[in-house]
């Protein structure tokens, strides 16, 4: 495939040593860029190593979680926020519970408020009792993509209905009035 020809080019990359365009296109490709990403993991070329993680993080397998989790403890490690954001949510999406205390970590340690989302969503497919107490702090952020990601997760409490109730009526937070109202009428049907 040629998407795959111009993502192993160097000569092809920017002066950051990224070739523009390619996540995109190896992201239409899907799973069929696995096996060359697996590949890329382990070729000694970080910009590949790069490109083969994003693969791995987006349509990856269960056999792709120690590549994945070793991603996330890097980034936590060097304390890369934005970097831990994509392994977050795969750890997330493969339900790796190895990852918790990372995520714990990320979620805790971040300086980064737009990451916390991805933190608490990974959290969520790893430990979602762990991901619920700690969506009722994220009730309470100062963005929105964290605070609608803890309207579906927060722990059912007198307490988060009020914080549901307030956010759905919140003129400050217009983004967050439906996923409020949506978890609303989704703890009013339960029995």
């Amino acid at each position: 495939m040629i998407v795959l020809e111009f993502a192993a080019d160097p000569g092809l990359r920017n002066a950051a040593g990224w070739t523009p365009g390619v996540p995109q296109a190896l992201r239409h490709l899907g799973t069929g860029a696995l096996p060359q990403a697996r590949a890329w993991i382990g070729s000694g070329d970080d910009t590949l190593a790069a490109f083969g993680e994003r693969v791995l993080a987006e349509v990856g397998d269960q056999s792709d979680a120690p590549v994945l989790l070793a991603a996330l403890r890097r980034a936590v490690a060097s304390e890369e926020w934005c970097a831990a954001e994509l392994p977050a949510r795969a750890m997330g999406r493969l339900g790796v519970r190895e990852a918790v205390d990372e995520l714990v970590a990320l979620w805790e340690g971040t300086v980064h408020s737009l990451a916390r989302e991805a933190f608490l969503v990974g959290l969520q497919g790893c430990a979602p009792q762990e991901a619920a107490l700690i969506a009722i702090e994220g009730l309470d952020d100062c963005e929105p993509t964290v605070q609608q990601a803890a309207c579906a997760r927060a722990q059912d409490t007198v307490r988060v209905r009020s914080r549901l109730l307030e956010l759905a009526d919140d003129p400050l937070a217009p983004e967050v009035h439906k996923a409020a109202n949506t978890r609303l009428q989704t703890l009013a049907a339960a029995p």
